[in-house]
Protein backbone atom coordinates (compact mmCIF):
# COMPACT_ATOMS: atom_id res chain seq x y z
CA UNK A 1 0.00 0.00 0.00
CA UNK A 2 1.38 3.39 -1.04
CA UNK A 3 1.24 6.66 0.89
CA UNK A 4 -1.94 8.73 1.27
CA UNK A 5 -2.14 11.42 -1.41
CA UNK A 6 -2.90 14.74 0.31
CA UNK A 7 -4.02 16.85 -2.63
CA UNK A 8 -4.96 20.56 -2.45
CA UNK A 9 -8.26 20.02 -4.30
CA UNK A 10 -9.39 17.51 -1.67
CA UNK A 11 -9.43 20.13 1.11
CA UNK A 12 -12.73 21.53 -0.19
CA UNK A 13 -14.47 18.31 0.91
CA UNK A 14 -13.20 18.60 4.48
CA UNK A 15 -14.22 22.26 4.71
CA UNK A 16 -17.63 21.54 3.18
CA UNK A 17 -18.20 18.55 5.46
CA UNK A 18 -17.31 20.44 8.62
CA UNK A 19 -19.50 23.39 7.61
CA UNK A 20 -22.56 21.30 6.74
CA UNK A 21 -22.20 19.28 9.95
CA UNK A 22 -21.82 22.45 12.03
CA UNK A 23 -24.91 24.07 10.49
CA UNK A 24 -26.95 20.90 11.02
CA UNK A 25 -25.89 20.59 14.67
CA UNK A 26 -26.65 24.26 15.28
CA UNK A 27 -30.16 23.98 13.82
CA UNK A 28 -31.12 20.83 15.76
CA UNK A 29 -29.70 22.26 18.99
CA UNK A 30 -32.12 25.20 18.73
CA UNK A 31 -35.11 22.92 19.28
CA UNK A 32 -34.44 19.24 19.87
CA UNK A 33 -38.14 18.43 20.29
CA UNK A 34 -38.97 19.71 16.77
CA UNK A 35 -39.10 16.77 14.36
CA UNK A 36 -38.42 18.82 11.22
CA UNK A 37 -35.10 19.94 12.72
CA UNK A 38 -34.03 16.30 12.98
CA UNK A 39 -34.96 15.76 9.33
CA UNK A 40 -32.78 18.75 8.45
CA UNK A 41 -30.01 17.24 10.60
CA UNK A 42 -30.29 13.96 8.62
CA UNK A 43 -30.00 15.98 5.39
CA UNK A 44 -26.92 17.87 6.61
CA UNK A 45 -25.31 14.75 8.10
CA UNK A 46 -25.72 12.89 4.79
CA UNK A 47 -24.05 15.76 2.93
CA UNK A 48 -21.21 15.87 5.47
CA UNK A 49 -20.59 12.11 5.31
CA UNK A 50 -20.60 12.20 1.52
CA UNK A 51 -17.99 14.98 1.55
CA UNK A 52 -15.79 13.17 4.09
CA UNK A 53 -15.87 9.89 2.14
CA UNK A 54 -15.12 11.67 -1.15
CA UNK A 55 -12.18 13.34 0.57
CA UNK A 56 -10.87 9.87 1.54
CA UNK A 57 -11.65 8.59 -1.96
CA UNK A 58 -9.49 11.34 -3.50
CA UNK A 59 -6.47 10.81 -1.23
CA UNK A 60 -6.58 6.99 -0.76
CA UNK A 61 -3.26 5.15 -1.16
CA UNK A 62 -4.69 2.51 -3.55
CA UNK A 63 -7.40 2.35 -6.22
CA UNK A 64 -9.16 -0.51 -4.40
CA UNK A 65 -9.43 1.48 -1.15
CA UNK A 66 -10.47 4.56 -3.12
CA UNK A 67 -13.26 2.52 -4.72
CA UNK A 68 -14.65 1.49 -1.32
CA UNK A 69 -14.61 5.07 -0.06
CA UNK A 70 -16.39 6.16 -3.23
CA UNK A 71 -19.10 3.50 -2.75
CA UNK A 72 -19.80 4.82 0.77
CA UNK A 73 -19.84 8.37 -0.55
CA UNK A 74 -22.24 7.39 -3.33
CA UNK A 75 -24.66 5.97 -0.74
CA UNK A 76 -24.82 9.21 1.25
CA UNK A 77 -25.02 11.39 -1.88
CA UNK A 78 -28.00 9.33 -3.05
CA UNK A 79 -29.99 9.76 0.18
CA UNK A 80 -28.97 13.35 1.01
CA UNK A 81 -31.30 15.48 -1.09
CA UNK A 82 -34.28 13.09 -0.76
CA UNK A 83 -34.08 14.11 2.92
CA UNK A 84 -34.52 17.67 1.67
CA UNK A 85 -37.75 16.58 -0.08
CA UNK A 86 -38.88 14.92 3.17
CA UNK A 87 -38.09 18.16 4.99
CA UNK A 88 -40.05 20.52 2.72
CA UNK A 89 -43.05 18.17 2.80
CA UNK A 90 -42.86 17.98 6.60
CA UNK A 91 -42.60 21.75 6.96
CA UNK A 92 -45.96 22.21 5.31
CA UNK A 93 -47.80 19.45 7.16
CA UNK A 94 -46.66 17.01 9.86
CA UNK A 95 -47.47 13.60 8.44
CA UNK A 96 -45.58 10.36 9.07
CA UNK A 97 -46.44 9.17 5.58
CA UNK A 98 -43.88 11.63 4.16
CA UNK A 99 -41.12 9.26 5.27
CA UNK A 100 -42.08 7.12 2.29
CA UNK A 101 -40.57 9.82 0.08
CA UNK A 102 -37.05 8.68 1.01
CA UNK A 103 -37.65 4.94 0.63
CA UNK A 104 -36.80 4.81 -3.13
CA UNK A 105 -33.59 6.72 -2.41
CA UNK A 106 -32.43 4.17 0.16
CA UNK A 107 -33.22 1.31 -2.23
CA UNK A 108 -31.18 2.91 -5.02
CA UNK A 109 -28.45 3.89 -2.54
CA UNK A 110 -27.97 0.31 -1.33
CA UNK A 111 -27.98 -1.06 -4.87
CA UNK A 112 -25.59 1.64 -6.05
CA UNK A 113 -23.22 1.24 -3.12
CA UNK A 114 -23.00 -2.55 -3.58
CA UNK A 115 -23.27 -3.08 -7.33
CA UNK A 116 -22.73 0.26 -9.11
CA UNK A 117 -20.32 -0.33 -12.05
CA UNK A 118 -17.63 2.36 -12.22
CA UNK A 119 -13.89 2.69 -12.75
CA UNK A 120 -11.42 4.40 -10.45
CA UNK A 121 -8.74 6.32 -12.34
CA UNK A 122 -5.75 8.33 -11.23
CA UNK A 123 -6.30 11.93 -12.37
CA UNK A 124 -3.11 13.72 -11.27
CA UNK A 125 -1.03 14.39 -8.14
CA UNK A 126 -2.98 17.63 -7.65
CA UNK A 127 -6.41 16.00 -8.02
CA UNK A 128 -5.93 12.50 -6.67
CA UNK A 129 -8.26 9.65 -7.65
CA UNK A 130 -11.34 10.19 -9.83
CA UNK A 131 -14.17 7.98 -11.11
CA UNK A 132 -16.15 7.14 -14.22
CA UNK A 133 -19.57 5.41 -14.27
CA UNK A 134 -20.48 2.83 -16.87
CA UNK A 135 -22.79 4.46 -19.48
CA UNK A 136 -26.00 2.60 -18.57
CA UNK A 137 -25.62 3.18 -14.82
CA UNK A 138 -24.75 6.83 -15.42
CA UNK A 139 -28.05 7.34 -17.29
CA UNK A 140 -30.02 5.39 -14.68
CA UNK A 141 -28.53 7.45 -11.84
CA UNK A 142 -29.18 10.70 -13.69
CA UNK A 143 -32.86 9.83 -14.24
CA UNK A 144 -33.19 8.92 -10.58
CA UNK A 145 -31.74 12.29 -9.51
CA UNK A 146 -33.96 14.16 -11.99
CA UNK A 147 -37.05 12.52 -10.48
CA UNK A 148 -36.21 13.80 -7.01
CA UNK A 149 -35.26 17.21 -8.40
CA UNK A 150 -38.72 17.56 -9.97
CA UNK A 151 -40.39 16.54 -6.71
CA UNK A 152 -38.34 18.98 -4.60
CA UNK A 153 -38.88 21.84 -7.04
CA UNK A 154 -42.64 21.18 -7.18
CA UNK A 155 -43.02 21.15 -3.40
CA UNK A 156 -40.71 24.17 -3.07
CA UNK A 157 -42.78 26.23 -5.50
CA UNK A 158 -45.94 25.19 -3.62
CA UNK A 159 -44.42 26.40 -0.32
CA UNK A 160 -43.45 29.71 -1.89
CA UNK A 161 -46.99 30.21 -3.15
CA UNK A 162 -48.51 29.31 0.21
CA UNK A 163 -46.16 31.52 2.27
CA UNK A 164 -48.28 34.30 3.78
CA UNK A 165 -45.49 36.79 4.36
CA UNK A 166 -42.60 38.30 2.44
CA UNK A 167 -39.81 37.05 4.72
CA UNK A 168 -41.07 33.47 4.75
CA UNK A 169 -41.43 33.58 0.98
CA UNK A 170 -37.89 34.94 0.75
CA UNK A 171 -36.58 32.08 2.91
CA UNK A 172 -37.96 29.48 0.54
CA UNK A 173 -36.90 31.34 -2.61
CA UNK A 174 -33.29 31.47 -1.36
CA UNK A 175 -33.26 27.81 -0.30
CA UNK A 176 -34.83 26.65 -3.57
CA UNK A 177 -32.60 28.90 -5.69
CA UNK A 178 -29.43 27.67 -4.00
CA UNK A 179 -30.58 24.09 -4.52
CA UNK A 180 -31.25 24.73 -8.23
CA UNK A 181 -28.05 26.67 -8.93
CA UNK A 182 -25.48 24.78 -6.90
CA UNK A 183 -26.90 21.25 -6.84
CA UNK A 184 -29.25 20.74 -9.77
CA UNK A 185 -27.19 22.77 -12.26
CA UNK A 186 -23.72 22.89 -10.70
CA UNK A 187 -23.45 19.24 -9.65
CA UNK A 188 -24.99 18.05 -12.91
CA UNK A 189 -22.41 19.94 -14.97
CA UNK A 190 -19.56 18.75 -12.73
CA UNK A 191 -20.58 15.08 -12.95
CA UNK A 192 -21.08 15.38 -16.72
CA UNK A 193 -17.59 16.81 -17.23
CA UNK A 194 -16.01 14.19 -14.96
CA UNK A 195 -17.61 11.38 -16.95
CA UNK A 196 -15.95 12.62 -20.15
CA UNK A 197 -12.74 13.85 -18.55
CA UNK A 198 -11.80 12.35 -15.15
CA UNK A 199 -8.94 14.85 -14.91
CA UNK A 200 -11.38 17.79 -14.80
CA UNK A 201 -10.85 19.73 -11.53
CA UNK A 202 -13.50 18.58 -8.97
CA UNK A 203 -15.58 21.45 -7.52
CA UNK A 204 -18.40 19.49 -5.83
CA UNK A 205 -17.20 20.45 -2.36
CA UNK A 206 -17.12 24.14 -3.30
CA UNK A 207 -20.66 23.91 -4.69
CA UNK A 208 -21.92 22.29 -1.48
CA UNK A 209 -20.21 24.96 0.63
CA UNK A 210 -21.99 27.67 -1.34
CA UNK A 211 -25.34 25.84 -1.10
CA UNK A 212 -25.06 25.56 2.68
CA UNK A 213 -23.97 29.18 3.09
CA UNK A 214 -27.07 30.37 1.26
CA UNK A 215 -29.29 27.98 3.21
CA UNK A 216 -27.74 29.22 6.46
CA UNK A 217 -28.42 32.81 5.39
CA UNK A 218 -32.07 31.96 4.61
CA UNK A 219 -32.50 30.27 7.97
CA UNK A 220 -31.06 33.30 9.76
CA UNK A 221 -33.73 35.63 8.37
CA UNK A 222 -36.02 36.76 11.23
CA UNK A 223 -39.70 35.89 11.33
CA UNK A 224 -42.32 38.62 10.87
CA UNK A 225 -43.67 40.50 13.82
CA UNK A 226 -47.39 41.13 14.22
CA UNK A 227 -48.31 44.82 13.89
CA UNK A 228 -51.64 46.46 14.74
CA UNK A 229 -53.77 47.94 11.98
CA UNK A 230 -54.81 50.87 14.20
CA UNK A 231 -54.66 52.05 17.85
CA UNK A 232 -55.77 49.34 20.29
CA UNK A 233 -58.05 49.20 23.28
CA UNK A 234 -56.93 47.23 26.36
CA UNK A 235 -58.35 43.86 25.26
CA UNK A 236 -56.91 44.13 21.74
CA UNK A 237 -53.54 45.16 23.20
CA UNK A 238 -53.60 42.11 25.49
CA UNK A 239 -54.36 39.83 22.52
CA UNK A 240 -51.58 41.38 20.44
CA UNK A 241 -49.05 40.88 23.24
CA UNK A 242 -50.16 37.27 23.77
CA UNK A 243 -50.06 36.41 20.07
CA UNK A 244 -46.58 37.88 19.67
CA UNK A 245 -45.29 35.76 22.56
CA UNK A 246 -47.23 32.71 21.32
CA UNK A 247 -45.70 33.11 17.86
CA UNK A 248 -42.22 33.53 19.34
CA UNK A 249 -42.52 30.30 21.40
CA UNK A 250 -43.53 28.04 18.49
CA UNK A 251 -40.57 25.76 17.63
CA UNK A 252 -39.22 25.79 14.09
CA UNK A 253 -38.40 29.44 13.34
CA UNK A 254 -35.18 28.82 11.42
CA UNK A 255 -36.80 26.48 8.90
CA UNK A 256 -39.97 28.55 8.59
CA UNK A 257 -42.04 25.70 10.03
CA UNK A 258 -43.27 27.94 12.86
CA UNK A 259 -45.02 30.23 10.36
CA UNK A 260 -47.05 27.35 8.95
CA UNK A 261 -47.79 26.07 12.46
CA UNK A 262 -48.79 29.57 13.57
CA UNK A 263 -51.32 29.70 10.72
CA UNK A 264 -52.74 26.35 11.88
CA UNK A 265 -53.01 27.50 15.50
CA UNK A 266 -54.59 30.81 14.48
CA UNK A 267 -57.19 28.87 12.50
CA UNK A 268 -57.80 26.45 15.39
CA UNK A 269 -58.22 29.30 17.85
CA UNK A 270 -60.58 31.11 15.49
CA UNK A 271 -58.51 34.21 14.74
CA UNK A 272 -58.16 33.91 10.96
CA UNK A 273 -60.13 37.15 10.55
CA UNK A 274 -57.84 38.94 13.01
CA UNK A 275 -54.31 37.92 11.90
CA UNK A 276 -53.97 38.90 8.24
CA UNK A 277 -50.98 38.84 5.84
CA UNK A 278 -49.77 42.34 5.04
CA UNK A 279 -46.90 43.94 3.14
CA UNK A 280 -43.97 42.22 4.79
CA UNK A 281 -45.63 41.56 8.14
CA UNK A 282 -48.63 40.04 9.84
CA UNK A 283 -51.36 42.56 10.58
CA UNK A 284 -53.49 42.42 13.71
CA UNK A 285 -56.91 43.62 12.53
CA UNK A 286 -58.68 45.23 15.46
CA UNK A 287 -62.00 45.36 13.60
CA UNK A 288 -61.87 41.60 13.10
CA UNK A 289 -61.54 41.11 16.86
CA UNK A 290 -64.40 43.53 17.58
CA UNK A 291 -66.82 41.52 15.48
CA UNK A 292 -66.02 38.19 17.16
CA UNK A 293 -67.48 36.34 20.12
CA UNK A 294 -64.80 37.38 22.62
CA UNK A 295 -66.14 35.00 25.26
CA UNK A 296 -65.45 31.97 23.06
CA UNK A 297 -61.83 32.81 22.17
CA UNK A 298 -60.22 32.18 25.60
CA UNK A 299 -61.76 28.70 25.67
CA UNK A 300 -60.23 27.71 22.32
CA UNK A 301 -56.90 29.28 23.28
CA UNK A 302 -56.82 27.32 26.54
CA UNK A 303 -57.48 24.05 24.72
CA UNK A 304 -54.48 24.74 22.48
CA UNK A 305 -52.21 25.94 25.28
CA UNK A 306 -52.96 22.86 27.42
CA UNK A 307 -52.06 20.53 24.56
CA UNK A 308 -48.44 21.67 24.04
CA UNK A 309 -45.71 22.01 26.66
CA UNK A 310 -44.04 24.94 24.88
CA UNK A 311 -47.38 26.80 24.76
CA UNK A 312 -47.62 26.76 28.55
CA UNK A 313 -44.84 29.33 28.58
CA UNK A 314 -47.38 31.83 27.21
CA UNK A 315 -49.80 31.61 30.15
CA UNK A 316 -48.40 34.72 31.81
CA UNK A 317 -49.32 36.79 28.74
CA UNK A 318 -52.64 34.98 28.44
CA UNK A 319 -53.52 36.06 31.99
CA UNK A 320 -54.08 39.60 30.73
CA UNK A 321 -56.29 38.33 27.90
CA UNK A 322 -58.36 36.30 30.35
CA UNK A 323 -58.78 39.14 32.85
CA UNK A 324 -59.52 41.74 30.18
CA UNK A 325 -62.13 39.44 28.61
CA UNK A 326 -63.95 39.32 31.95
CA UNK A 327 -63.75 43.09 32.34
CA UNK A 328 -64.97 43.69 28.77
CA UNK A 329 -67.93 41.34 29.26
CA UNK A 330 -68.76 42.97 32.60
CA UNK A 331 -69.18 46.32 30.83
CA UNK A 332 -72.12 44.77 29.00
CA UNK A 333 -73.48 42.84 31.98
CA UNK A 334 -71.97 41.59 35.23
CA UNK A 335 -74.22 38.54 35.08
CA UNK A 336 -72.84 37.72 31.60
CA UNK A 337 -69.26 38.08 32.84
CA UNK A 338 -69.89 35.92 35.93
CA UNK A 339 -71.62 33.25 33.86
CA UNK A 340 -68.70 33.20 31.42
CA UNK A 341 -66.18 32.97 34.28
CA UNK A 342 -68.12 30.08 35.86
CA UNK A 343 -68.08 28.18 32.56
CA UNK A 344 -64.32 28.74 32.21
CA UNK A 345 -63.78 27.39 35.72
CA UNK A 346 -65.82 24.28 35.00
CA UNK A 347 -63.82 23.57 31.84
CA UNK A 348 -60.34 24.72 32.84
CA UNK A 349 -60.47 25.57 36.55
CA UNK A 350 -57.53 23.52 37.77
CA UNK A 351 -55.30 24.64 34.86
CA UNK A 352 -56.19 28.29 35.40
CA UNK A 353 -55.33 28.01 39.09
CA UNK A 354 -52.07 26.08 38.62
CA UNK A 355 -50.74 28.43 35.93
CA UNK A 356 -51.47 31.53 37.99
CA UNK A 357 -53.98 32.86 35.48
CA UNK A 358 -56.65 33.39 38.14
CA UNK A 359 -54.26 35.64 40.07
CA UNK A 360 -54.70 38.30 37.38
CA UNK A 361 -58.46 38.49 37.87
CA UNK A 362 -59.98 41.63 39.42
CA UNK A 363 -60.16 41.49 43.22
CA UNK A 364 -63.96 41.48 43.29
CA UNK A 365 -64.09 38.19 41.40
CA UNK A 366 -64.73 35.27 43.74
CA UNK A 367 -62.45 32.31 43.10
CA UNK A 368 -63.58 28.96 44.60
CA UNK A 369 -61.50 27.89 47.57
CA UNK A 370 -61.18 24.37 46.18
CA UNK A 371 -59.05 25.66 43.28
CA UNK A 372 -56.71 27.32 45.74
CA UNK A 373 -56.62 24.35 48.10
CA UNK A 374 -55.73 21.46 45.77
CA UNK A 375 -52.77 21.34 43.39
CA UNK A 376 -52.24 18.86 40.58
CA UNK A 377 -49.43 16.37 41.05
CA UNK A 378 -49.92 16.25 44.82
CA UNK A 379 -51.14 13.56 47.22
CA UNK A 380 -53.15 14.61 50.28
CA UNK A 381 -53.53 12.62 53.51
CA UNK A 382 -56.70 12.99 55.61
CA UNK A 383 -56.78 11.52 59.09
CA UNK A 384 -60.50 11.22 59.84
CA UNK A 385 -62.78 8.61 61.39
CA UNK A 386 -65.03 8.70 58.33
CA UNK A 387 -63.91 9.93 54.89
CA UNK A 388 -66.47 12.75 54.80
CA UNK A 389 -64.05 15.61 54.12
CA UNK A 390 -62.22 13.74 51.35
CA UNK A 391 -65.48 12.87 49.57
CA UNK A 392 -66.68 16.46 49.94
CA UNK A 393 -63.55 17.65 48.12
CA UNK A 394 -64.18 15.13 45.34
CA UNK A 395 -67.74 16.48 44.94
CA UNK A 396 -66.45 20.05 44.70
CA UNK A 397 -63.80 19.21 42.11
CA UNK A 398 -66.41 17.60 39.83
CA UNK A 399 -67.93 21.07 39.31
CA UNK A 400 -64.68 22.23 37.69
CA UNK A 401 -64.05 19.61 35.06
CA UNK A 402 -62.40 16.87 37.14
CA UNK A 403 -63.02 13.17 36.59
CA UNK A 404 -62.94 11.04 39.72
CA UNK A 405 -62.00 7.51 40.71
CA UNK A 406 -62.98 6.45 44.24
CA UNK A 407 -61.62 3.17 45.60
CA UNK A 408 -63.66 2.35 48.69
CA UNK A 409 -64.13 -0.41 51.24
CA UNK A 410 -67.84 0.49 51.28
CA UNK A 411 -70.43 -0.80 48.84
CA UNK A 412 -70.92 1.74 45.98
CA UNK A 413 -74.56 2.12 46.95
CA UNK A 414 -73.62 3.17 50.49
CA UNK A 415 -70.99 5.61 49.19
CA UNK A 416 -73.57 7.23 46.92
CA UNK A 417 -76.10 7.40 49.72
CA UNK A 418 -73.73 8.85 52.32
CA UNK A 419 -71.56 11.16 50.21
CA UNK A 420 -73.60 11.78 47.03
CA UNK A 421 -70.91 10.53 44.65
CA UNK A 422 -71.87 8.80 41.40
CA UNK A 423 -71.65 4.99 41.50
CA UNK A 424 -69.95 4.87 38.10
CA UNK A 425 -66.81 6.45 39.56
CA UNK A 426 -66.54 3.99 42.49
CA UNK A 427 -64.54 0.76 42.67
CA UNK A 428 -65.35 -1.54 45.56
CA UNK A 429 -62.41 -3.11 47.42
CA UNK A 430 -63.82 -6.47 48.44
CA UNK A 431 -63.22 -10.21 48.26
CA UNK A 432 -66.56 -10.56 46.50
CA UNK A 433 -66.35 -10.92 42.72
CA UNK A 434 -68.09 -8.38 40.54
CA UNK A 435 -67.74 -6.06 37.54
CA UNK A 436 -66.37 -3.05 39.45
CA UNK A 437 -64.60 -4.79 42.31
CA UNK A 438 -60.96 -5.27 43.27
CA UNK A 439 -59.65 -7.82 45.75
CA UNK A 440 -57.59 -6.29 48.58
CA UNK A 441 -54.84 -8.79 47.71
CA UNK A 442 -54.78 -7.95 43.98
CA UNK A 443 -52.18 -5.19 44.18
CA UNK A 444 -51.28 -5.40 40.49
CA UNK A 445 -54.88 -4.79 39.41
CA UNK A 446 -55.17 -1.88 41.81
CA UNK A 447 -52.03 -0.22 40.45
CA UNK A 448 -53.07 -0.88 36.85
CA UNK A 449 -56.55 0.58 37.41
CA UNK A 450 -55.21 3.78 38.96
CA UNK A 451 -52.45 4.07 36.33
CA UNK A 452 -54.90 3.76 33.42
CA UNK A 453 -57.19 6.34 35.00
CA UNK A 454 -54.57 9.03 35.69
CA UNK A 455 -52.83 8.52 32.34
CA UNK A 456 -56.06 8.76 30.36
CA UNK A 457 -57.91 11.44 32.33
CA UNK A 458 -56.86 15.05 32.91
CA UNK A 459 -57.64 16.63 35.24
CA UNK A 460 -58.24 13.59 37.45
CA UNK A 461 -58.68 13.01 41.16
CA UNK A 462 -58.31 9.65 42.95
CA UNK A 463 -59.68 8.92 46.43
CA UNK A 464 -58.58 5.90 48.44
CA UNK A 465 -60.43 5.26 51.73
CA UNK A 466 -59.45 1.60 52.22
CA UNK A 467 -55.78 1.65 53.18
CA UNK A 468 -56.59 -0.21 56.39
CA UNK A 469 -58.16 -3.09 54.42
CA UNK A 470 -55.11 -3.25 52.14
CA UNK A 471 -52.88 -3.35 55.24
CA UNK A 472 -54.83 -6.22 56.83
CA UNK A 473 -54.70 -8.23 53.58
CA UNK A 474 -51.07 -7.60 52.59
CA UNK A 475 -49.21 -6.21 55.58
CA UNK A 476 -48.18 -2.65 56.35
CA UNK A 477 -45.04 -2.54 54.21
CA UNK A 478 -46.92 -3.48 51.04
CA UNK A 479 -49.62 -0.92 51.78
CA UNK A 480 -46.91 1.72 52.24
CA UNK A 481 -45.39 0.73 48.90
CA UNK A 482 -48.78 1.24 47.24
CA UNK A 483 -48.95 4.80 48.60
CA UNK A 484 -45.50 5.56 47.20
CA UNK A 485 -46.61 4.23 43.79
CA UNK A 486 -49.67 6.48 43.95
CA UNK A 487 -47.47 9.44 44.80
CA UNK A 488 -45.28 8.83 41.75
CA UNK A 489 -48.27 8.29 39.47
CA UNK A 490 -50.02 11.49 40.48
CA UNK A 491 -46.82 13.52 40.21
CA UNK A 492 -46.06 12.14 36.75
CA UNK A 493 -49.58 12.69 35.38
CA UNK A 494 -50.53 15.94 37.18
CA UNK A 495 -53.36 14.20 39.03
CA UNK A 496 -54.56 14.63 42.61
CA UNK A 497 -54.75 11.74 45.08
CA UNK A 498 -56.68 11.89 48.35
CA UNK A 499 -55.89 9.28 51.01
CA UNK A 500 -58.41 9.06 53.86
CA UNK A 501 -57.34 6.96 56.84
CA UNK A 502 -58.94 6.32 60.20
CA UNK A 503 -56.08 6.90 62.67
CA UNK A 504 -57.66 4.38 65.05
CA UNK A 505 -56.86 1.63 62.54
CA UNK A 506 -53.10 2.34 62.51
CA UNK A 507 -50.34 2.35 65.08
CA UNK A 508 -48.75 5.71 65.79
CA UNK A 509 -45.46 4.66 64.20
CA UNK A 510 -47.34 3.47 61.11
CA UNK A 511 -48.95 6.88 60.66
CA UNK A 512 -45.54 8.49 61.03
CA UNK A 513 -44.12 6.09 58.44
CA UNK A 514 -46.95 6.95 56.03
CA UNK A 515 -46.27 10.67 56.31
CA UNK A 516 -42.51 10.18 56.03
CA UNK A 517 -42.86 7.82 53.06
CA UNK A 518 -44.99 10.25 51.10
CA UNK A 519 -42.61 13.11 51.91
CA UNK A 520 -44.27 16.02 50.06
CA UNK A 521 -47.65 14.99 51.37
CA UNK A 522 -50.15 17.70 52.27
CA UNK A 523 -51.65 16.53 55.57
CA UNK A 524 -55.15 17.70 56.44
Amino acid sequence: MGPWQFTPWALQYVIGGVLSLAVSLYIVSRSRETKSYWVFFAFGLSIALWLFFIFLHRIAPTSELSKWFFRFGLFFLTVAHPFLLFLVLYLRKERRVWILSIVPAFVVAFIGAIRAPFDIVWASPALGWSYKFSPYFGWFYTLFQVGYMIAILSVGVFLIQKARTRILRRKYVIILSSYIIFYCAGMAVTQFLLQFNPTFPPIAGILLILEFLFIAYALALPIERIVPSKPLDKLARAYLNFLRIFQDKIPGKELGESSFRFDEYVEAIGLTNVILPGSGELVFDVDGLTNMDIGHLPDTILRTVKEYDWARETTNAFSSVFAMTYQTLSLKSEDTADEWFDQMLKRHGTFLAEQGILAAMPKQVKIPKILKKLQSGRIYLFQEEKPAEAYQLVKETLRYGFASLCISKLHPGKVKERYDVGKDSILWLTFEKGERTISPKDIDKLNKTVSEFVEGTRPGIVLLDCLDQIKFANGFQKSLAILKDLRNLCSKNDSIVLISVNPEMFEKQELQAIEKGLKEVKTE
